[in-house]
Parts: C-alpha cells; structure tokens; sequence
C-alpha cells in the first residue's frame, strides 16, 4: 500500500511539472475508450440497456397495491452486474437455508443454483449477513434471486453495459426537483454545479457521446446546467447578495465564474449574464470577510485567479492555504465543498498559483484518498469502509478526483464500491435513490443536499471511464 501511494504522488508530481500545475490542460488530448459505443453517421453514441432501473428493479410480487415498508432480506445490486465481474448477494434475518436460485424473470425459469456462505458479523455495522457469489453466472437477461426461506429479491440485470445505462440515466434525471428558494439550497445548487462540471471537463468525449443518445433537448446535460444558472441569478438581489448570506453569496459568485469560461465554449449569452452577476456579487462581499467565511473566500479568490487574475486574489488564497492546508478536506467540515472546489480551481489556475501549495494541495488529496483505500481494504462486506451514505458521497468525490489523475483497478473499485452502496448494495437494502434517481426524501435518506446529484455523476463517469479502458 505504502509503495501505491508513493508512486501515485511521483506520477501527480510528474504532472504537475509537465502542465504548469494545471491538472485539466491535457483533457483536450485525453483519448476515452468507451465500450459498448456505436458509430453512425460518424458520430459516437454510447449503447445502454433497454430496461431502466425503474422497470428492472420492480419487485416480482408487485401487484400495484401499496404496502407498508419493508427492507429486502435478498439484497442485490440494483444498479445490476456487469458481466464478467464479481456478482454477490446478500442475505439478513436470522434463517437463511443453504442455497439460492437465480430465476429468470421472463418465464421464471431457475437457471442457476448457489451456496449460502456461513453467516457473519459485519464488522461496521454489527448485522448478521450472509452472502452468495454467483460471479461465474454471465447470461445477459433481467433475474430475481430467491430462497426457500427468507423469500425474493428485487429484480436486477446481467449486461455488458448496465453501467452506460445508469450513467444515461443520471444525466437524464439531472433536472433537480423543485427546491425552497433559500440560501442553502442555493449554495447546494452551486455545487451540484461546480461538480458537474469538474465531471463534463474531466471526460467530455464522454458526456460528448452520452448526449448523442439522449433525444429530448431538455435533458441535454449542458440545457440543464443552464436552467440552474438561470434559476441561481433569480435568486440574487438588487445589492448583489443572495438572501444577504455570505456563504450563499460566495458559492454564488464562484460558480458565476466558472460559468463565464465554461458557457462561453458553447457560444452562450448567459456569459454576459454570468459575469455580471459574478461582479455584482464579488462587490457586494468585499469588506464583509469575517475568519469564519476563510474557506468561502478561498473558494471565490480561487475561481477569479483563472478568469480576472490579480495578484490580490492570489496573495490570499495563498494565505488560506498556508494556514490550512495540512488539515483541509476533512468529511465532517461544514466546509468541505468550499476547500474541495476551491482547491481544484486553484490547481487548476495553470501559471496562477503557487507550486508549493498546489504540491501540498496534491499530496493532501493522495493522503485522504490513501485513507480512504486503507479503511475500505478492511471492509470484506461493502469495500466501502463505512456505513453512512454521506461518508460514500464524500468518498466518491475525494477518491473519484485522484483516480481521475492516477487510475488504478484499487481506486476505481472504491469507487465503485460506494456508488453501489448508495445504489441499495447495503446492510438493509436501502435504495437511496427513487425511480427517477432523485434521492429519496425519507427518514433514511435524511436531508437531501443537491450537490449530490453533481458528485454521482462525477463518480459515475471517473467509473465509467476507468471500467471500459482496463
């Protein structure tokens, strides 16, 4: 392990040396293999399954009446198996009986027959689990595993290309549900914002290929980045605030930076919009800083070092980072998605930064990403290391950004891991996400923020990208 993190932070060094420490220069040139793609008229288009996961994951004793909640005792991947990868099953209560049958929900035929492993104490969680491997079972279809004791699991699919599907489907859904007009959601919106397009500018071909297949406009990824900055300057006021909150009024002004570069490669007016509304906002916090909005000036000095460079914004982002550095990203900082963001565009300001801080920044991420990797090496269940679907939120974003610059099976796999989890591969079979990929708005899914919906996205394309070019 020691000797993996050694050479990830050589190759980040490397290139860091080789771009100015701009990690995103080289993305132009990035060549992205997509398995499961189709050529027409000399345009790409990534091929997906038929069966969404609404009509996949029905369960097979649905019969339209509705019924009190229940968690699953066969718990199974809702986001499907890929074939040719390791395929398990899990298995609560108290009883399980000794074996299971894959049945194939078409003519509920059994076509595969496993063993029960020995039950077991999950270590995290302390439930009693059982679990089944069925990885040698690789006939694409549409199943449900079921046992003669505890019952039946939520339908789910074998197919070369379920994670295309679930990607497609992310994108698809990306419109959020309607939100308060307030100053958190606001802030959440610009992040949702700012993580999905760190995801389009990480894997464009990618997102290049996935529209193409996607036939209403409005769904369009970049169609639904521009509904929310239009939503977002809504919401400013005549003084250039947002709801007069410092926070709000900062994420605010840094994603109006962001949108002035990156609306512009689409021939955009809301360009003009951005940069106005940036300024406005930008003015109305100048002289207002208190310490504890620190981090919120970091992350607007941060944006403005690549679009409005002057050595006043660099001077104190550099001053952030030389007291905070050493101690930035920790999971449970109401602060994370500013230092987060704030430090991708700092790396990301090409000649506009400090080397030393964008190295001290680099191999802090490789430590938290390390961190990760050495927890979730314990985890024989998940493969997650934790139990909370925010820490797998957290995980995605920190994980998915060092694997974006190193890719490795181990990093990939964490990732993996813990979009699965959020996905209903857990300890209860709880599945985050409703049939349209909303998060849930229930006791178990808790509060939802919608810089989330970025994240996945993120994660799903850093793990899309890596599982097709392996």
């Amino acid at each position: 392990m020691k000797r993996l993190l050694c050479l990830i932070y050589a190759v980040l060094m490397v290139i860091m040396l080789m771009t100015g420490c701009s990690y995103n220069n080289g993305n132009k040139n990035r060549s992205v293999s997509v398995a499961g793609t189709t050529k027409e008229d000399g345009q790409s288009q990534i091929t997906a399954n038929t069966n969404s996961i609404e009509s996949v994951n029905a369960s097979p004793d649905d019969t339209g009446i509705e019924v009190p909640k229940t968690y699953p005792k066969v718990i199974i991947n809702r986001m499907g198996y890929r074939k040719n990868d390791d395929k398990q099953v899990i298995f609560t209560g108290e009883k399980y009986g000794d074996t299971f049958n894959i049945v194939r929900a078409e003519d509920e035929v059994v076509v595969y027959t496993g063993k029960i492993h020995k039950k077991t104490t999950d270590i995290i969680s302390k439930t009693a689990i059982a679990s089944g491997d069925f990885s040698d079972f690789d006939e694409e279809g549409i199943y449900y595993i079921e046992t003669d004791i505890i019952g039946r699991s939520y339908r789910f699919i074998i197919s070369e290309h379920n994670y295309e599907t679930i990607f497609l489907e992310a994108i698809n859904n990306m419109a959020l549900p309607e939100m308060e007009s307030d100053a958190e959601q606001v802030k959440n919106i610009c992040f949702c914002m700012d993580m999905t397009i760190n995801a389009l500018n990480y894997n464009s071909e990618l997102f290049e290929m996935a529209n193409e297949s996607i036939d209403d406009e409005q769904k369009d990824i970049i169609q639904q980045l521009l509904n929310m900055s239009h939503w977002l300057i809504q919401q400013q006021a005549a003084d250039g605030s947002i709801y007069n909150d410092y926070a709000a009024t900062a994420a605010f002004c840094g994603i109006m930076s962001t949108g002035r570069t990156f609306f512009g490669k689409y021939g955009s007016e809301i360009e003009k919009e951005c940069q106005k509304a940036g300024n406005m906002a930008l003015k109305w916090l100048e002289g207002k800083s208190e310490s504890k909005y620190e981090a919120a000036d970091f992350y607007v000095m941060s944006k403005l070092m690549k679009t409005d460079y002057k050595a006043e914004y660099q001077k104190n982002a550099d001053r952030f980072l030389k007291g905070n550095c050493t101690s930035m990203f920790d999971k449970n900082s109401e602060n994370i998605y500013f230092e987060f963001c704030g430090a991708l565009a700092y790396l990301d300001a090409e000649k506009n930064n400090n080397r030393d801080n964008c190295n001290k920044l680099m191999q802090a991420l490789v430590d938290k990403a390390e961190k990760i990797s050495t927890v979730a090496e314990t985890d024989t269940m998940f493969g997650t290391g934790t139990r909370m679907y925010e820490e797998c939120i957290y995980n995605i974003m920190i994980v998915g950004f060092v694997n974006y610059l190193t890719p490795n099976k181990e990093y990939t796999d964490i990732v993996k891991n813990n979009i699965v989890y959020i996905y209903g591969f857990n300890e209860t079979g709880i599945y985050y996400l409703d049939s349209k990929q909303f998060w849930s708005n229930n006791d178990d899914a808790g509060q939802i923020n919608a810089q989330w919906y970025g994240i996945l996205l993120f994660g799903l394309s850093d793990l899309l990208r890596n599982v097709n070019n392996s």
